[in-house]
């Protein structure tokens, strides 16, 4: 068994076929260091929330559209997401999926996958301003 093998066994749902054909795919053309970990996290985080089995369920309805959408939007945060994008790009990953508002969800992940490194860092820098303003407001 490859290692590509082993890290396709380990994944909890990796026999959706959904995510196992997306699995397949990444694994054909990129290292699987940091996959599992993505993975990991996004198994974490529907557990977490509560969602795992209705997660599941909702990914075998799927319309075409968010079908493709899911998919490329799966694609993109196993392959190509910075890691400072990635908890934010899984739960709105999995708000377009199991969400009320899931068009909304959907937006986000498009802007997500728009952004490099020094826009998050401006974002980080915004929001360390708004946090400090909304300090001295209450303090004041």
């Amino acid at each position: 068994m490859n290692a590509g093998q082993k890290f396709v066994t380990k994944i909890a749902f990796n026999n959706i076929p959904l995510i196992g054909s997306i699995l397949k795919e990444v694994l054909e053309y990129s290292d699987d260091m940091y996959l599992n970990t993505r993975l990991e996290k996004l198994e974490d985080q529907l557990k977490l929330i509560n969602k795992y089995e209705s997660f599941l369920r909702e990914l075998t309805n799927l319309s075409e559209h968010r079908y493709f959408t899911f998919r490329t939007n799966l694609k993109f945060l196993l392959t190509t997401a910075l890691p400072e994008i990635t908890d934010s790009f899984i739960s709105a990953l999995i708000e377009s999926v199991v969400g009320g508002q899931q068009n909304m969800a959907e937006e986000i992940c498009e802007i997500l996958r728009q952004l490099n490194a020094n826009d998050i860092e401006t974002l980080k820098m915004l929001k360390g301003n708004v946090e400090k303003n909304k300090e001295k407001i209450n303090a004041g």
